[in-house]
């Protein structure tokens, strides 16, 4: 059985190097920044505002969210790899790490990173329009295998787990989609309210 997708914020494996003595003490040199892999609105957005401004007033420090999208969250990853490894650059995670790794867009894994603490947990589901015609999966997957490319699944990156795990659903049986990028899930409601997708993986 698959774990469920669990947000995480991770930090570089390298933390324990030694610390210059002028350097003062964790978290009172400046900002502790977290890299939200998504648009501003997104879950993962909203959740980590909240958890940031819990933490500020735990640490007696500024803790900012800074959004990076992109890539399916490689820009991001990128990013916060690429920063000292010193705990004020963090990332919020999820098992896109692996999705943007084993699609080639990363050239590290998650064991470029130490986890810190397991924040939330996410069930992906897939919608559509409280109007629409299919009533249940089946329904959306026999009505998608006769009519091939012609239902559009909104997705929240290319490469991100929910594009990810939509073609797989697809693939699985024996349809084919038509899959679209729409960024975070206040949006993809729109587009199907907009009738621009038919259906999105939500998680």
């Amino acid at each position: 059985m698959r774990a469920p997708i669990v947000g995480l914020f991770v930090f570089l494996t390298s933390l324990a190097l030694p610390v210059a003595a002028q350097e003062p003490p964790f978290p009172q040199k400046g900002n502790v920044e977290i890299t939200v892999l998504f648009p501003a609105g997104s879950s993962a957005d909203v959740t980590a505002r909240l958890l940031a401004e819990g933490m500020a007033k735990h640490l007696g420090a500024s803790v900012i969210v800074v959004n990076r999208p992109g890539a399916g969250g490689a820009i991001g990853y990128r990013y916060v790899a690429a920063q000292k490894p010193d705990g004020y650059s963090l990332v919020w995670n999820s098992n896109s790490i692996s999705t943007t790794y084993h699609s080639g867009q990363l050239a590290f894994d998650y064991k470029a990173f130490d986890p810190v603490a397991r924040v939330l947990v996410e069930s992906p589901v897939i919608a559509v329009r409280g109007d629409a015609k299919w009533k249940s999966l089946p329904e959306l997957m026999a009505d998608a295998k006769a009519r091939p490319g012609v239902i559009t699944v909104g997705n929240s990156g290319i490469g991100s787990h929910t594009h990810i795990s939509a073609v797989a659903l697809f693939q699985a049986a024996g349809a084919a989609g038509l899959f679209l990028e729409d960024q975070v899930w206040p949006k993809r409601c729109g587009h199907m309210r907009g009738k621009r997708v038919s259906s999105g993986p939500n998680g």
